[in-house]
């Protein structure tokens, strides 16, 4: 049997320019993870698959972060936006939630760090940062 995790993440949510950024308060702040989702973010590479993955160090081990890419024939016309219907609906709210609720089980899934969407009129961006599995390395 699984036993829950006594290391409960702290989501908070703060409205970002267009759109917003959740995080977990016990491992970054909201101005550290717009760094780390910005064009400019310091440090880190990128790795591997579609559109890959940075790893950015921290005094929490190193923190992975995705942006969000469609993939198939739907990439062609829509690139990395995804239709926005509402804030709780959007793809980075609703896996950085799934994950904060299956690391609180302590199941073995890496704990979801921060997330961010950026709105358009109809369409949104979004990236995910979680904490890195180690010493697991791409493939």
């Amino acid at each position: 049997m699984l036993e829950k995790s006594n290391d409960r993440v702290e989501m908070r949510v703060e409205q970002h320019g267009s759109g917003a950024v959740i995080y977990d308060a016990a491992h970054c702040s909201a101005a550290q993870a717009a760094d780390w989702f910005g064009a400019a973010s310091p440090g880190g590479h990128v790795e591997g698959g579609r559109g890959g993955v940075r790893y950015v160090p921290g005094e929490h081990g190193r923190t992975v972060i995705r942006h969000y890419h469609r993939g198939g024939l739907v990439a062609r016309l829509l690139g990395d936006r995804f239709l926005y219907f509402g804030a709780e609906r959007t793809r980075p709210v609703r896996e950085f939630r799934v994950l904060a609720a299956a690391h609180a089980l302590g199941l073995p899934v890496p704990r979801p760090v921060a997330a961010q969407f950026r709105r358009g009129l109809l369409f949104y961006r979004a990236d995910l940062a979680t904490s890195a599995i180690e010493p697991a390395r791409t493939l």
